[in-house]
């Protein structure tokens, strides 16, 4: 009787010990589960602020791009306008110019037009037409080919070489 006294206690000792065991592992990982779920809730709240961040950016991307493609587009239109001014006054010079039969008149007429050709001249070249709405560029034809460059005819040295 005595041997199984002393085995019950001997059981309920070793399950006591794991019972605490098992308790102590138990609040141990709820201690965890907590501290990540704290870590989980300042991760989702630094996210939500960069997704924030991440929109307006976006939104003054996307206005900058904007303000740069109507820029493009008004410089573009100002050429093709003083261009055509400069072509204009131009053609008018010219048929004043062969309108007038005096000397002094003839000088001071290309006087005027190298004022005008200079004119011309300082608005640039004739206006590109735009490859599309978009980039307000000509199109530049592309290099189907490219050259490889030679081999090195000279031996490479290894680290162990002298």
């Amino acid at each position: 009787m005595k041997t199984e006294l002393d085995r019950a206690n001997d059981n309920q000792r070793l399950l006591g010990r794991h019972s605490h065991r098992l308790q102590s592992k138990l609040e141990r990982q709820a201690q965890q589960l907590e501290q990540t779920e704290h870590r989980l809730q300042h991760i989702q709240r630094d996210l939500d602020s960069a997704n924030v961040q991440l929109k307006r950016w976006q939104r003054i991307a996307e206005l900058g791009f904007h303000q740069s493609s109507m820029a493009k587009a008004a410089h573009v239109d100002l050429e093709v306008r003083v261009q055509a001014t400069a072509d204009r006054m131009l053609k008018k010079v010219r048929a004043h110019e062969q309108e007038v039969r005096c000397s002094s008149c003839r000088e001071r007429m290309t006087d005027v037009e190298r004022a005008v050709l200079a004119f011309a001249s300082a608005a640039g070249p004739a206006p590109r037409s735009p490859c599309c709405q978009r980039h307000h560029r000509p199109e530049e034809p592309r290099a189907t080919t490219t050259r490889r460059p030679e081999p090195s005819r000279r031996r490479r040295r290894g680290p162990y070489d002298s």
